[in-house]
């Protein structure tokens, strides 16, 4: 047997009726089965109106009922409250009836190595919990050398969350342990860098599994029913990176699995250029002592020459024409509007720093320390430059056609930026990074963890923790910080909590939408090097698991495709996925001469959904 809902278009306005949320109003519950009587009948029974607070468990405990009913008495007992029945035969004399899916397979063989697009295997029933996704090589192409099977990412859940295939490969270390695995039979699987391909690989990267065993080989991923994990930061994105990025990591490459990662991790470097200030290279010559006071924009100048980036530490490099000698002394960088100001000094602690005709074109001062930069405010470099010498001794620049002053000079107002080549600072104390907003398509869902992995060197000065926030306004206004975790406004300090199973959510919110947002800190501890090393604070993903109610779910797949790739079929615990329905019957009747029988098998397909 096999039941339908139905929805009526009671105000002949071409469309099905919807409630006032826009959903869809389902009338008649449909069931065809066959009633056990001699000889069978094919029926058609309708439940009307449908019972609308009916439960998937309530649902099929009606079917099975009909199913097993003997008698029209019968199948009007699996009548819920509120719902009437009718029953007709559609014919007699049945002698078989089946109902299954079809098979749903992709062939993922390509003359060249591609990533396809989206593979839709069908839809099937899930309850709460972790599930076995099954990928199983059923054949391949005539044209193809093997039968592997290459996965991109995947989708297999209400909220439709995309999962990289990579990310299973290292079980339990990225992500975290417990929540990804994988096994396998029939062959070997590794993560495989795919950067060199170029950008239409999802996250740079896929799970490669060689099927040295042929048809019958297979992989099978644990998967949590539901899940966000945010691995890739790009789905959906970032809502606020404050002093941090997004970024392409290749030093992972190093370690198991031997790939690079997608990675959010806090920014320093070249804060501003004069040479996106000026228009034109121009040349200061120096016959007599000068004092030079270079002006540094921050915020509501124009975008390209104002400072881009927040930082703790300075270091400035200044640059010298070619054929010219280069001499600077008193050097000072100062805040515009507080008029603070720090020593700039040269070589490890010298107040000065001459260079020849043949030295050096570019010199960088030593770093100041803690000296912090503030792209919304704006500064000035100043010092004097005097010859030191016999030849020509000058300030390589640039000069701005527009007339932006950029410096003054012995005082006078300038278009020109001179000496100054550039300002570099070494990471901030804080960044902030807050994800999207992320849709669970539950109203009020059961959250239980949260997990991260990070890179956290508290030794060296870097720290990461972690607050989340659910709300049932899709632009968050309602949510609270404070509710999942009450310390600290509300941030995790511990990636696995303190049990090492995750941190609990079960005090959050039940609302649709949720969000995390992560706190980065530099230099914790008074550890000040870390604003000028390697990272000390690096978050690689965060994972966050609720418990949907049971329901219809899709498994989306972006494959990638090449001449070594097989054809895949997918199951989940064992459960085909189903895009139609197959139906098969046979019917029989008996002939003056002999029982005459005729079979039909056709594939249904719900209308509107394309499934």
């Amino acid at each position: 047997a096999i039941s339908f809902p139905m929805a009526d278009d009671t105000d002949g306005d071409g469309m099905l009726d919807r409630s006032a949320e826009g959903r869809i109003v389902w009338t008649k519950t449909v069931v065809y089965h066959v009633l056990g009587t001699s000889p069978n009948e094919f029926r058609r029974t309708i439940f009307s109106p449908r019972n609308a607070s009916a439960t998937p468990d309530a649902l099929y405990a009606q079917l099975k009922a009909v199913a097993n009913a003997m008698s029209s008495e019968e199948i009007a007992d699996a009548s819920m409250d509120g719902e009437s029945c009718s029953s007709r035969s559609i014919f007699r004399n049945l002698t078989r009836l089946k109902f299954y899916p079809p098979s749903s397979m992709f062939d993922a063989y390509s003359p060249t190595r591609k990533r396809g697009s989206t593979f839709n295997f069908g839809s099937v029933v899930l309850n709460p919990g972790v599930h076995t996704l099954t990928f199983t090589v059923e054949g391949k192409n005539g044209d193809s050398s093997g039968y592997n099977i290459e996965i991109d990412r995947f989708r297999l859940g209400r909220a439709r969350g995309a999962l990289e295939g990579e990310i299973f490969i290292p079980a339990n270390s990225h992500p975290v342990s417990p929540l990804f695995g994988y096994n396998k039979a029939g062959g070997s699987v590794t993560a495989e860098d795919m950067s060199d391909y170029g950008v239409e690989w999802s996250g740079n990267a896929q799970a490669k599994f060689v099927a040295s065993a042929g048809v019958g080989s297979t992989l099978e991923f644990r998967v949590n029913n539901d899940m966000w994990c945010d691995s890739n930061f790009d789905d959906p994105g970032s809502q606020m990176s404050e002093n941090c990025s997004v970024k392409w990591d290749p030093t992972f490459a190093s370690s198991f699995p031997y790939i690079g990662d997608k990675v959010v991790s806090m920014d320093k470097g070249i804060a501003w250029s004069a040479a996106v200030c000026g228009d034109t290279p121009y040349i200061l010559d120096i016959t007599k002592a000068t004092t030079v006071q270079n002006i540094i924009y921050g915020g509501a100048a124009s975008e390209e020459m104002t400072i881009s980036l927040n930082g703790c530490w300075t270091k400035l490099a200044f640059a010298r024409p070619a054929g010219y000698g280069m001499n600077l002394s008193g050097v000072t960088i100062s805040e515009i509007g507080s008029g603070d100001s720090s020593a700039v000094t040269f070589d490890n602690g010298n107040a000065s720093v001459t260079v020849l005709a043949d030295g050096a074109s570019l010199i960088e001062s030593d770093w100041v320390q803690l000296w912090e930069i503030d792209r919304d405010k704006s500064y000035t470099v100043s010092f004097t430059s005097t010859p030191q010498g016999a030849g020509l001794w000058g300030l390589s620049g640039w000069q701005n056609n527009n007339g932006v002053i950029l410096s003054l000079i012995d005082g006078a107002p300038a278009s020109v930026a001179a000496g100054i080549h550039s300002l570099e600072v070494g990471y901030p104390k804080k960044a902030i990074y807050r994800s999207g907003i992320f849709d669970t398509h539950v109203v009020d869902p059961e959250f239980k963890r949260m997990y991260w992995t990070h890179i956290e060197k508290l030794s060296k000065g870097g720290d990461i923790d972690i607050r989340v926030r659910s709300a049932d306004n899709a632009d968050m206004s309602d949510g609270n910080w404070t509710a999942a975790e009450s310390g600290d406004d509300g941030h995790f300090q511990l990636y696995t909590g303190s049990s090492g199973t995750g941190n609990s959510l079960f005090n959050m919110e039940q609302k649709r939408y949720i969000q995390y947002e992560a706190r980065f800190l530099c230099g914790r501890g008074g550890v000040s090097s870390a604003h000028t090393n390697t990272p000390t604070a690096i978050l690689r993903d965060v994972s966050i698991l609720w418990d949907p109610p049971m329901g219809l779910v899709d498994l989306e797949v972006d494959f990638g495709m090449g001449p070594d790739c097989g054809i895949v079929e997918a199951t989940v615990d064992g459960k085909t996925f189903a895009k139609s329905m197959v139906v098969e019957l046979e019917i029989y009747k008996q002939g003056p001469r002999r029982l005459q029988t005729a079979k039909a098998k056709t594939e249904i397909r719900p209308l509107n959904t394309g499934r």
